[in-house]
Order: structure tokens, then sequence, then C-alpha cells
């Protein structure tokens, strides 16, 4: 399992691992360092998640203000209800 000096410092910053300084202890940590390093680029990060979330609650505030300014301009029907109600079906 190829573990490169740059996985091990990655590994101690995301984790607060200490880094190893010795060939004995890099053996010892290079299973869970490389396992990390496999997974890290696959699951989304906490900026991520976060991103996501600002823009789902954005996009609905955009939508929910739209519908309401929609409604507020077509005296608080939509143009469908009243042609489908003029019509008599």
């Amino acid at each position: 399992m190829p573990v490169s000096p740059q996985d091990f410092e990655l590994y101690s910053r995301m984790t607060g691992a200490p880094m190893p300084t010795d060939a004995m202890s890099r053996m010892q940590m290079a299973p869970d360092v490389y396992n990390f390093t496999k997974s890290f680029a696959r699951k989304p990060n906490l900026f991520e998640k976060t991103g996501n979330l600002v823009k789902n609650i954005g996009r609905g505030a955009v939508m929910a203000l739209g519908s309401t300014l929609g409604c507020s301009k077509c005296g608080g029907r939509s143009k469908n209800a009243r042609t489908i109600k003029e019509s008599g079906r």
C-alpha cells in the first residue's frame, strides 16, 4: 500500500493524530492513512455540505418569494384556476 509523506501530513491535519517520526510508527499508521486518503476524495467535506445546504435554502426562498409575487399580481389566484372556473370545467 503506497503512502506518501503528504498523505501522512493530510491524515495528521484532518484527524489530529501526531505525525510519525520514525519508520516503525509510519508502518503502524500506514493502513489507517491509506484507507483515509483513499476515501478522502469520495466523501463530501463540511464545506461542500454547508454549501449545498445554503444553496437549497436560497433556492427555496427564491421560489417562495417568486410564487407569492406571482399570486399577488393575478389577484391571489393563478391564471389557470381563473380560466378553468370561467370555462365551466
